[in-house]
């Protein structure tokens, strides 16, 4: 299996950084290492993490990985061999928006 991330992926994990940066930059380096490590986890268990139920979609089945503390998502699918990241999602926002940003 391989890894790929959308670009919505890559920009929520930078924007992640960057504000926890801006209050401590050891912090926000420890979770940027901690949700990266787990990325790459999902290489060995992808398909047994939880289906996101909330997030509908007939193209896609979502699924996540909840790190640090269940601060943050790893919102993902599987397609074929490949592992598709789609978005870093902060746990503490409002749930109800996260089906605006996948459609």
């Amino acid at each position: 299996m391989t890894i790929e991330w959308w670009v919505e992926a890559k920009e929520d994990l930078d924007l992640i950084y960057e504000y926890l940066a801006e209050l401590n930059e050891k912090y926000a380096v420890k979770v940027y290492n901690t949700i990266l490590d787990e990325v790459d986890n999902l290489l060995i268990y992808a398909e047994s993490l939880a289906i996101e139920f909330s997030i509908e979609s007939e193209k896609y089945l979502f699924r996540s990985s909840i790190v640090i503390n269940g601060k943050y998502k790893i919102i993902y699918f599987v397609d074929g061999t490949r592992i598709i990241i789609t978005h870093i999602w902060d746990c503490r926002r409002d749930p109800n928006t996260i089906r605006q940003y996948l459609n």
